[in-house]
């Protein structure tokens, strides 16, 4: 399980599951939303030019400032695409 800091008391947890990964945002300790996903596809929208990954309340959304985290329509935090990749690894 690796952490990542985000804005005020938000985590993005993310779990490795086998070829899956559990992405969780929580506040203080509080699990908010949560989204399981492929290695791959993680990996393929670090590297690549797309803007968005997944629809829903958990979403990942890519531009100049980094890759951009948004629970329920607010963004909750922004990590660089660096610390992505380095996490997934």
């Amino acid at each position: 399980m690796k952490k990542i800091s985000l804005a005020g008391q938000r985590n993005l947890t993310i779990d490795f599951l086998g070829k899956k990964v559990r992405l969780a945002v929580s506040e203080q300790g509080v699990e908010n939303v949560c989204r399981l996903e492929t290695i791959k596809n993680l990996d393929k929208f670090a590297v690549s030019r797309e803007e968005h990954l997944f629809k829903g309340r958990l979403q990942l959304h890519k531009d100049e400032t980094g890759i951009k985290v948004i629970v329920k329509g607010e963004i909750v935090g922004i990590i660089s695409e660096d610390l992505f990749k380095n996490v997934l690894l």
